[in-house]
């Protein structure tokens, strides 16, 4: 088994490095092992499925990653909920790359059934944070589908729980106000949205001034990777559709 996870470690360098053929031999041959020594019903040898599975997915072979993924949620559906769920938005992702919507939004539904029987009931935060990430994929993949009605009770839902979490000022909160705000404003529902926006406006303005310079050079280039496609796109909706004075 060490020597397993000696070639798992080889096949995740070979995958850094973008020698995926030979990340891919080295972990099918690390499964063969683990399958010899721990049987085809462990954890460990369904969480090598997944990276295998990952492995296949990066050049695009959807259709040898898929059974792979589906065989790893086969053993984890009665052992580890988290990482079922998991498996699920994995393959949530491919059939997403696929532009299998619809697939993609049954995947999440399950996964969203999951972590509240499981999760949401006991006040888990880290089963909070899985389920937040879930309400908030669906409701993309329903935008992606126009059906911005069930994407506006999910990313309030998704919304109500980040404010449970971490309060109003923080930058998970606001990035849920401004989701909020478009799915408002692809409705229809301009006053809504503006409302929404002028709330998420001078948070964008306190993170600048009290957290922009305490941050390293990679944190600046994602927060301005996220936050300036919004300030671009907000502040316009601001003021063409708003009535009152700025």
């Amino acid at each position: 088994l060490l020597y397993a996870h000696l070639l798992l470690y080889q096949a995740n360098l070979h995958h850094f490095f973008k020698n995926v053929d030979e990340a891919i031999r080295l972990a099918t041959k690390a499964i063969d092992i683990q399958k010899q020594f721990l049987g085809d019903n462990n954890l460990e040898y369904a969480s090598s499925l997944n990276r295998l599975a990952s492995y296949y997915s990066s050049i695009e072979k959807y259709d040898k990653a898929i059974p792979l993924l589906r065989k790893a949620m086969a053993i984890t559906a009665d052992k580890d909920q988290y990482q079922y769920s998991d498996l699920l938005n994995t393959l949530t992702d491919i059939y997403e790359k696929k532009g299998n919507i619809d697939e993609a939004i049954q995947l999440l539904k399950e996964s969203q059934q999951l972590l509240r029987k499981y999760v949401c009931n006991n006040e888990d935060q880290y089963g909070l944070l899985l389920y937040t990430g879930t309400l908030i994929r669906l409701a993309s993949c329903y935008k992606s589908k126009e059906e911005y009605n069930e994407a506006v009770q999910l990313d309030t839902e998704a919304l109500e729980i980040t404010y449970q979490l971490y309060g109003k000022n923080n930058p998970f909160y606001a990035e849920g106000l401004n989701d909020l705000a478009f799915d408002y404003y692809n409705l229809g529902q301009n006053e809504r949205a503006i409302s929404l926006i002028r709330e998420y406006l001078p948070m964008v303005r306190y993170f600048l001034l009290n957290s922009f310079i305490g941050l390293t050079s990679n944190e600046r280039f994602m927060f301005w990777n996220r936050f300036s496609i919004d300030l671009e796109t907000n502040i316009p909706l601001l003021i063409i559709h708003s009535d009152t004075p700025h």
